[in-house]
């Protein structure tokens, strides 16, 4: 890689920029099954597969949740080494991370189908969706390896200074998604089922080209384990911790949700849901996109002990999402009809109503959610992983449910959705006290005491 774009040594916009639009890319890429498998089920099935599908994303947030607090907390560690230039410790906790993601995936798969039924009644679906929520995990459970392989080998190929390698094989990924669900959804009718099948095949299609580099020894880490490293795996857990919270958290108030739109709206209100759903996801993966292009930075400057650097990718991380998220408020604003009318089929009178309506109170969550997640990935990456958790719990538990008991209970159902935009702002307050409190060249500082600990 050329020094002008080493992350200690380099210019700080060049650098940033070469990290951010492959993984911006990248994520949305990543996230796309998703809008994806809504897309063509809104289009060519019916409300129902939109609504399934929309009931397993707790489960899938859990499971994510896990692969993001190894990933991301291994490649905070590994990015820290690499700065300080040993890169026998970096490989060691690469080569640790992967197989114990392998190795969890495969447990909690078979969790998953073996307690099917009492994980199709958990996640609320009713006795008329509850079967198609079933087939669609059923066969989404069996490509869990490598959908979440796929996740832990994109941050460490970033961090490993490839960042396009990763960018490419997840647009692939997401191209292979979009023509296998044509054909299996529009095609050869196969409703929900066919996209799962779909997501699982282009997941495991993914995971193949992104283990290639590290096959064809392309990248500074190697495949390399050493017993006295593995300790650093539990550290590197706990740095990525705030991340399974995130994930985890937003699962628990996705089911809540979920339940009171079943019991008062019905299908119509879940499939509603779903599509605001995949407005908030595209909003968020942009915001987490710019903020692990962050992290990739910041921790090799961390190693490194360049606070001033930190700060400056820090300022550009945040001026970056808030331009993205006034946009993203602007547009959905003015033209909320246009995001009904992408997902769902002119028939479909009650769900389009539902969906304008959600969105004319959802909308204000987009001026502040970026920078709230670009604050926690500063933190966690400086390892302040407590101060990070207590962000992440505060914006996607606590305070969403203080909100809900508030304005469901004392207000009614029909404002329930403005909870998220007031925790979200909420939050915005705290994280700013706190980011006040653990600024780059304080913490920077008390390094050489706190040794990377939390």
């Amino acid at each position: 890689m050329s020094k002008n774009l080493d992350p200690v040594t380099g210019k700080i916009y060049p650098v940033f920029f070469y990290y951010c639009v492959p993984s911006v890319i990248g994520m949305l890429a990543m996230s796309s099954a998703v809008v994806v498998d809504g897309f063509f089920l809104g289009n060519y099935t019916s409300t129902s597969s939109l609504a399934s599908v929309n009931l397993t994303i707790p489960a899938s947030a859990l499971l994510f949740g896990l692969a993001l607090m190894l990933s991301v907390g291994g490649t905070i560690r590994c990015g820290k080494y690499l700065g300080a230039g040993d890169v026998k410790a970096a490989s060691a906790i690469f080569s640790q991370t992967i197989v114990l993601i392998c190795i969890l995936s495969v447990v909690l798969s078979a969790l998953g189908l073996i307690f099917m039924d009492q994980l199709v009644f958990l996640l609320g679906a009713d006795k008329t969706l509850a079967p198609a929520v079933a087939e669609y995990l059923n066969i989404l459970l069996l490509f869990t390896i490598f959908q979440l392989g796929s996740v832990c080998l994109s941050y460490f190929i970033r961090v490993a200074s490839l960042p396009f390698w990763a960018a490419a094989v997840m647009i692939a990924g997401s191209v292979i998604n979009v023509f296998l669900d044509w054909v299996f959804v529009v095609n050869l009718h196969m409703g929900h089922k066919g996209a799962a099948l779909a997501t699982g095949i282009a997941a495991v299609l993914t995971f193949a080209f992104l283990c290639a580099p590290f096959l064809a020894q392309r990248t500074t880490l190697k495949f390399y384990w050493r017993k006295k490293d593995i300790p650093e795996v539990l550290k590197a857990a706990i740095n990525g911790f705030p991340e399974f919270i995130d994930e985890f958290s937003v699962g628990i108030i996705v089911i809540v949700f979920n339940w009171i739109i079943m019991k008062k709206l019905g299908e119509s209100g879940i499939a509603a849901f779903s599509i605001i759903n995949y407005m908030i996801l595209t909003g968020l993966v942009i915001s987490y996109g710019i903020s692990d292009s962050l992290q990739s930075v910041v921790s090799r400057n961390l190693g490194a002990l360049q606070h001033k650097r930190i700060k400056k990718v820090m300022t550009l991380s945040i001026a970056l999402v808030f331009v993205v998220g006034i946009a993203i408020s602007i547009l959905l604003f003015m033209i909320p009809h246009t995001v009904a009318d992408l997902f769902i089929d002119s028939g479909e009178l009650e769900t389009i109503k539902l969906t304008n309506y959600f969105i004319s109170r959802i909308w204000p969550i987009f001026i502040v959610n970026g920078v709230n997640i670009v604050l926690v990935s500063y933190l966690t990456a400086m390892s302040r992983s407590l101060d990070s958790t207590l962000i992440i719990l505060a914006r996607n538990l606590l305070l969403p449910i203080v909100f809900l008991f508030i304005i469901h209970v004392l207000i009614g159902n029909d404002a329930i959705l403005i909870v998220l935009p007031l925790s979200e702002m909420a939050t915005f307050c705290i994280a700013i006290f706190l980011i006040y409190k653990k600024s780059p060249k304080k913490l920077v500082t008390n390094i050489p005491a706190q040794s990377f600990a939390v």
